[in-house]
Order: structure tokens, then sequence, then C-alpha cells
């Protein structure tokens, strides 16, 4: 039964589901159904702040900057980033799982996928809510691909592996890595407005409170 009071309550871990794989290539029918749900809806929460028009979030602006400076679409150049990222993985000696080699290529073909036909909004008003419900669904897809556990996405991998390597607070090195992104992604064309800033803000909130949904949905209660 799920409690209401915890869903405003923002997760502190990933939760641990029925479906949570014992390792990273302990690949199920049911893992992956669920991997690739959780990514279709990441990806068109990604199309959704895209054609909000407000400016996307940093390693968006970063494909985006890509997507304009070579003439492909911005999935492509998000998949072209994904794996630039995975080479940052080698010195640090991080190993991949099946969910990060599916972050790194499926996301990328829904997003282009989804901006084929999610047309940009008529109006201002339009604009924040289309924007407000890519965020929530960026945090909702992220939490129900990464409590499959086979592995987070390249990014959020490099940030684990950086944490554990150096010693630095978590807050300085993803504000280092998404500042980063954003500078080269808007000198390279990139989007930048309002919609940014919002993403930065709101982003971290949306997974952790949709780590708390997910983990209050009875069929995810792990038997153990």
């Amino acid at each position: 039964m799920i409690n209401f009071r915890e869903l405003l309550r923002p997760a502190r871990t990933v939760p641990r589901t029925r479906w949570t794989a014992n390792h990273v290539w302990d690949i199920s029918l049911s893992g992956l159904l669920i991997l690739f749900f959780g990514l279709t809806i990441l990806g068109m929460g990604g199309a959704l702040v895209v054609r909000a028009n407000l400016g996307n979030a940093p390693w968006t602006v970063f494909a985006e900057g890509i997507s304009i400076q070579s003439g492909l679409s911005i999935g492509t150049a998000f998949f072209l980033s994904s794996c630039l990222v995975l080479l940052l993985w080698i010195p640090l000696a991080i190993k991949p799982g099946f969910g990060t080699i599916a972050n790194a290529t499926y996301f990328a073909i829904v997003l282009d996928w989804a901006l084929g036909w999610i047309d940009s909004p008529t109006s201002q008003i339009l604009e924040y809510l289309m924007l407000l419900a890519g965020i929530a669904c960026v945090g909702l897809g992220s939490a129900i691909y990464m409590t499959c556990g086979l592995g987070g996405g390249p990014r959020d991998g490099l940030l684990m592996g950086l944490i554990k390597r150096t010693g630095i607070r978590i807050i300085y090195i993803k504000m280092t890595m998404d500042g980063t992104a954003l500078l080269v992604g808007y000198l390279l064309g990139g989007t930048i407005g309002v919609g940014t800033v919002l993403s930065v803000i709101l982003y971290s909130w949306s997974v952790a409170l949709s780590m708390t949904l997910v983990s209050q949905i009875p069929l995810a209660k792990d038997a153990s």
C-alpha cells in the first residue's frame, strides 16, 4: 500500500526494488522492460524541455551546440557526447554496465524520435508547463532506470568515479562538470535561459522525489 505521507520526502539513496539487478550485467526480461520504459520517459522529458524553448539543461546545451556546429541531430550529438564522457571513465577504471550502454544509445534515439513529433507551445504559460512537465519526466525516468541496478549513465558514472578518486564533495564536482558543459555548449550556440536555471535547481529534486514514488509502489517492494 502506498504511504502518501512519504511521497513528499526526497529519497537519500537509490531504493532496491523487485527488479533491481544483483550486478550491472545481471540481465532479466523484467529488468530490461523497466529499464527501457524508464529511458523512454527520460528521453521524452528531455525533448519536452528542448521544445519549451526556455533554455536547456547543461548537457543538452552541450549537445545542442555540437548539433548546431556539425549539422547532426541533437540525439546523435548527445550520443557522441556520451561516448566522449565514457572515454573519461578509462583512467578512472570505471566499469560500465548494460544500463550505461542503453542510456548512451537508446536515450539518444528516443530524444530524436520525440523531438520529431513534439511541437513548441504557442504561449509562454504553455512553455513553462511543458518545461516543468519535462523536468518531472526526466526525474521519473531517471529514477526508474537507476533502480534497475544495471549501471548509471555516462555522466552519473563519471561523477561517482571522480568523487571516489578525488574525495571532493559531490556538489563541487557536479557544478564543475555541468558548468563546463554549459559554457562550451553556449559558446557553440546552445540555448540557455530561465529553463536552464530551473533545470539545474529542480532536476535533483525531481529525481529524489521520483525515487520515493517508485519505492512506494507496492509491486516495487523488494521481497528480501
